[in-house]
């Protein structure tokens, strides 16, 4: 199952899942599996906005959930709406189908970035993040309250979620055609050589990397907060403990540790201004897998 458009500021990926169910079905591509593809928040896709009233990628809690099914809908504001629909198909596709599953979530960043992928920090997570040659971003649950796949990684399926390149660029795009098809085949719903070029396809994702990284800091924008990225950072890039990385309410915000700056905000909506991280060694994943 596969979502895009979770932010309405981000389309592409809605745009790519439309275009990899057109190409499976103009090959008629035999597939050994379902493919379900989702727009996650339509009406902030059509107001071209990240979210209406509230982050539909910061609601899924239980208990959150469980008020969707008790309060009158009335009182509900959009995102409301759209997070019902959506759980709605995912609640009905576990009951129906007998898996495995693989939630997959597509996403774009404000600033300039090569793509990489995030996971809550579980070992089947681990494992399928590693048959892609792109860096992998471990833990970010712990930072954020309520994002959808760290939903579903409570009930014990796959979830991972895909940041192809900035907003409206063309590569982003290209990057998000080119993992959903490595994921149809990772996931064994289709074979490599279904496609005729479907080497050519996935050569943009090819980066060579399955370094896994930890966040170390998170910058929480407040409510009111008037808060602004210094211009020009591009994730991953190296920063020095006290550097300065943005303004908030007219005083100078500067790294509290040394490390690599990780998704910084170049847009209006978003309560995160940044993240710093570093790479994990491979004797520390070991160490903590066992």
């Amino acid at each position: 199952m596969f979502s895009g458009g979770i932010h309405g500021n981000e389309p592409s990926g809605v745009m790519a899942l439309k275009d990899v169910m057109a190409i499976v079905r103009a090959h008629d591509i035999e597939l050994n599996g379902k493919i379900i593809a989702l727009a996650g928040n339509l009406n902030a896709l059509n107001s071209g906005i990240r979210f209406a009233t509230e982050d539909l990628n910061r609601v899924w809690t239980r208990k959150r959930v469980e008020r969707l099914e008790s309060e009158p809908r009335d009182e509900w504001n959009p995102e409301q709406f759209e997070q019902f629909e959506l759980h709605s198909i995912i609640k009905q596709t576990l009951a129906e189908e007998e898996g495995p599953f693989y939630f997959i979530d597509l996403h774009t960043t404000s600033g300039d970035t090569m793509p990489f992928i995030t996971i809550n920090d579980a070992l089947i997570n681990r494992k399928f993040a590693e048959k892609f040659t792109v860096p992998i971003i471990l833990g970010i649950e712990e930072y954020l309250e309520g994002p959808m796949l760290s939903y579903i990684n409570e009930f014990g399926y796959v979830a991972c979620g895909f940041e192809a390149g900035k907003h409206e660029s063309e590569e982003s795009y290209r990057n998000q055609v080119a993992f959903v098809l490595r994921t149809l085949e990772i996931c064994g719903l289709m074979e490599a050589t279904a496609l005729p070029s479907f080497s050519e396809l996935i050569a943009p994702l090819d980066l060579g990397s399955h370094d896994f990284y930890e966040i170390r800091y998170r910058y929480a924008i407040e409510n009111g907060e008037n808060f602004q990225m210094k211009p020009g950072f591009k994730n991953f890039e190296m920063i020095e403990s006290g550097e300065v990385l943005a303004e908030s309410n007219g005083r100078l915000i500067e790294a509290p540790q040394s490390g690599q700056i990780f998704m910084p905000l170049y847009q209006k909506q978003g309560d995160d201004g940044f993240f710093i991280i570093r790479r994990i060694n491979r004797w520390a994943l070991g160490l903590s897998a066992v």
